[in-house]
């Protein structure tokens, strides 16, 4: 008897574990990625460089005056906030997006 309930404790402390990790697996795959406007903003002009290397998205204007590393919002691609950051370079100012596992910050601090 004792056996039998210390197997039912586990088969129901497994199987809410496992629930729990399919339900993060299904959390962090869910986000918001680019769309077509920052899928544009993702090339270069004559005013600013785009280049993209080892999970980091460089927005680079001829002359930079100040610089700006860009950590993006939970749950959201860092290339969706390619427009704004294009649009900061146009301003002078050399922004960088860092790529965040599973898009979260906090697991990149």
């Amino acid at each position: 008897m004792k056996h039998r309930k210390r197997k039912i404790a586990l088969l129901v402390i497994g199987s809410i574990l496992l629930a729990m990790i399919i339900g993060l697996a299904v959390y962090v795959s869910i986000y918001y990625p680019a769309d077509d406007t920052a899928q544009a903003a993702l090339h270069s002009d004559e005013q600013v460089t785009v280049t993209e290397q080892d999970g980091r998205l460089v927005f680079a204007p001829e002359h930079p005056q100040v610089g700006l590393i860009f950590y993006p919002g939970g749950k959201v691609e860092y290339r969706a906030y390619a427009p704004l950051l294009h649009t900061l370079a146009r301003h002078n100012v050399l922004s960088i997006a860092v790529e965040m596992p599973f898009q979260l910050a906090v697991l990149r601090p």
